[in-house]
């Protein structure tokens, strides 16, 4: 580990620029949009320190807690950069609101009031940060309450029906072609201007699909609208998984979002988290980040940031994580330039956890103003990278598998072909000199993270064309269904069939499979689901690789896809698409495969 300092956090500065962005959804109206185009976004990923992961709602968020959690911050992270205090979920007094419909503090638990709180938090040098969710609560509308500033009521409102706003059911649907619509959001963002909120956690937002059970982004527009005008600099973050497929707008109007489930295990593991859920269902682990922050890559670092959830590595064993996992996750983090909030009591930090979160290299590549990508598809070896404000690129190498594995970063994936000096910014060695590639040896689940300088510099080769693929349909005659897998239609699939139920063991194997060499093949699986699943896939009997899938519109007729790498024979080979007793996975179109060479 290196050697912590005492030093300022990186800054990058870029232009403000703003422009107006139309919005055609949910009867919205465009509010000031973030720049588009090539270029860092002019904020950075926040640093800082949260209240779900430690507390959640018991013992829950109280006015002597995070003071205590915010003294510690200050003392012990913030000169590296940490400085927002979020307090999260369970602020409120239950379902109570206000004249004007707004949620209230509990008095039990904040008996000086929010705006206190703040002002303590605000007196360290740090920021503070509250919790919402979209609609209006149901206590708001049960009492019809007035909204500020308004002739209207919150019944006026409420969408036909009084469809909820989130999965909690605790607040009903906004329709915001209403009079008075936008005006309720602005009143709770006025409250949180009173109370000196730099940070707004906006939660239950959902993947994006009007055909879905939830849209949100009429409300993400109109609370960014709302935050803006109390012109007060209130970032919106947004959680929690929300679809790629909507990036530019959610982009356009929050500053970050969640890309993901929680990374807590709650009940399903003994301790905080986990690499691999032990269930086998990957969505509230740390292996599940790989899968989804790839798919936000076009748009991190150009209008926001990919939050990939708390930071759970300063505990030790409560991390439910090893020492190499912890590293990793912190490397993780960093390349992809996710916001670093910790999610740990900062009371109980060890000495391991401390140094993770206080190398200031490691900080300053999260802090680049830069997105990172993976160069390889998803596979157990990833190597990803990011380029660095002066001209040099961060590489992390990951070994995702059970066994110790080379990880080979080549520099033409990266983004130059030649010599390359590198600095292993976990380890503080000298720097290294290597042509062309850089190849490292990993633990199972560790990492290691560059810095890594182009010396001589030649030409590119033209890369290769993309590589013939071969198509498999999932509905196909010659293929095995197993265990309650049947044949459904399927507006959006190719040959509008695909295999759905499959789910408690349920598969499709895939005979005839043809290469015409042995060795390592991109095997594309093109999927339709409407909520977070997993699945296994094997080749020719082998080992099962778990896959993690995220829906693309909320719905099970669009089709997403999704690539690993499989080892196939020459010849004929059988893929096998699985589940297991308990667990679901999503309705399978059909599988490509090409060669990786």
């Amino acid at each position: 580990m290196r050697n912590r300092q005492r030093t300022r956090p990186i800054s990058i500065s870029g232009a403000m620029l703003a422009a107006l962005l139309a919005v055609s959804s949910g009867g919205t109206t465009a509010g000031a949009a973030k720049p588009e185009g090539p270029g860092p976004s002019p904020d950075l990923p926040i640093m800082g320190w949260s209240s779900w992961t430690s507390l959640r709602c018991d013992p829950g968020p109280t006015e002597a807690n995070i003071r205590a959690q915010a003294l510690l911050l200050h003392e012990k992270l913030q000169a590296y950069g940490y400085q927002y205090v979020n307090v999260d979920s369970c602020w409120q007094q239950g379902n109570t609101v206000d004249a004007f419909g707004r949620p209230v503090p509990d008095p039990v638990r904040f008996p000086n009031g929010i705006g206190a709180l703040s002002d303590f938090v605000h007196g360290l040098g740090l920021k503070f940060g509250l919790y919402g969710f979209p609609g209006v609560p149901v206590a708001a509308y049960d009492q019809n309450s007035a909204i500020e500033g308004t002739p209207f009521h919150v019944q006026d409102i409420v969408a036909s029906g009084r469809p909820f706003a989130t999965t909690f059911r605790i607040s009903y649907k906004i329709d915001f072609s209403k009079p008075g619509a936008q005006e309720y959001l602005d009143s709770f963002a006025r409250q949180l201007a009173a109370w000196g909120a730099d940070f707004l956690k906006y939660d239950s937002v959902h993947p994006g699909s009007s055909s879905g059970s939830f849209d949100t982004r009429p409300d993400v527009a109109a609370m960014s609208r709302a935050l803006q005008a109390t012109g007060r600099p209130i970032k919106l973050m947004l959680s929690w998984h929300i679809d790629a497929a909507h990036g530019d707008f959610f982009g356009h109007f929050a500053d970050a979002w969640r890309a993901d489930d929680d990374i807590e295990c709650y009940n399903t593991c003994p301790a905080l988290s986990a690499w691999a859920n032990p269930t086998g269902y990957v969505r509230d682990t740390v292996l599940a980040r790989f899968f989804d922050a790839a798919e936000w890559t076009a748009f991190n670092g150009r209008l926001g940031w990919t939050d990939l959830d708390s930071l759970v590595i300063g505990n030790g064993p409560a991390s439910g994580l090893s020492d190499d996992e912890r590293r990793t996750t912190m490397t993780l983090w960093s390349i992809v330039g996710s916001p670093l909030y910790v999610g740990n009591d900062l009371s109980t930090l060890d000495e391991t956890g401390l140094s993770l979160l206080t190398n200031d290299e490691v900080i300053a590549v999260d802090q680049a103003g830069t997105g990172g990508r993976p160069v390889d598809n998803r596979t157990d070896e990833q190597v990803w990278y990011k380029l660095l404000p002066d001209g040099s690129y961060a590489v992390a190498l990951f070994n995702l598998g059970a066994a110790a594995a080379p990880v080979t970063a080549r520099w033409s994936d990266v983004g130059f072909c030649g010599i390359g000096q590198g600095t292993d910014l976990w380890n503080s060695s000298n720097p290294q000199v290597w042509r062309d590639r850089l190849t490292v040896t990993l633990a199972p689940h560790a990492s290691a993270l560059y810095r890594v300088r182009p010396l001589s510099v030649h030409p590119c080769p033209e890369p290769p064309g993309p590589p013939a693929e071969a198509s498999y349909e999932a509905e196909s005659v010659q293929n095995i269904l197993s265990a309650g897998a049947i044949v459904a239609s399927c507006a959006g699939c190719s040959g509008a069939r695909k295999v759905g139920n499959l789910y408690g063991g349920g598969a499709v194997q895939f005979s005839g499979v043809r290469v015409d060499a042995d060795g390592d093949y991109a095997l594309t699986l093109f999927y339709a689901t409407g909520d977070e699943r997993t699945g296994y896939v094997s080749a020719n009997g082998g080992p099962e690789a778990l896959v993690g899938f995220f829906p693309r519109t909320g719905d099970f007729n669009t089709v997403g896809h999704y690539t690993v790498r499989v080892r196939l024979n020459s010849g004929d080979n059988t893929i096998r698409y699985s589940t297991r007793p308990g667990t679901y996975s999503p309705d399978l179109d059909r599988i490509t495969v090409a060669s990786t060479r």
